[in-house]
């Protein structure tokens, strides 16, 4: 009988421990989304109908939209489109930054957006042409 090599135990928990993961990455996605949790493990952020009827508008403008290349678990690749945009408080002075992840660019480098801000959750916000 031939032994085994001796990487072959090592390879064996690399493979056993990234399963793992992966099982626990999936389901923690599913059940997030049966249970209406976001990742960071908060409560749902509201809808984008809601943040459209009663957001407060902010006028924002592009600094950089990025593209990189997501894999999928499944094997395909996908392209997001990360973009920033950031918008100065007159009051205040002080400049507020918001990026927001999509399938297609929001727009270029310099071009103004609107930035609908939940009031009651300032953090929950929606990046909009």
């Amino acid at each position: 009988m031939p032994s085994m090599p001796g990487w072959f135990p090592f390879a064996a928990v690399v493979v056993a421990i990234g399963l793992v993961f992966f099982v626990t990455l999936a389901a923690r996605a599913h059940l997030g989304a049966r249970l209406g949790v976001g990742w960071q493990g908060s409560a749902a952020a509201p809808a984008r109908d809601e943040l459209l009827r009663r957001g407060l508008r902010i006028q924002a403008t592009i600094i950089s939209v990025r593209s990189p290349i997501a894999w999928l678990p499944w094997g395909h690749s996908g392209r997001t489109y990360v973009t920033t945009a950031t918008a100065t408080d007159l009051a205040t002075g002080q400049a507020r930054t918001f990026t927001q992840r999509g399938g297609s660019p929001m727009g270029n480098r310099g071009e103004p957006v609107t930035v609908l801000v939940d009031p009651a959750h300032p953090a929950v916000y929606l990046i909009v042409r």
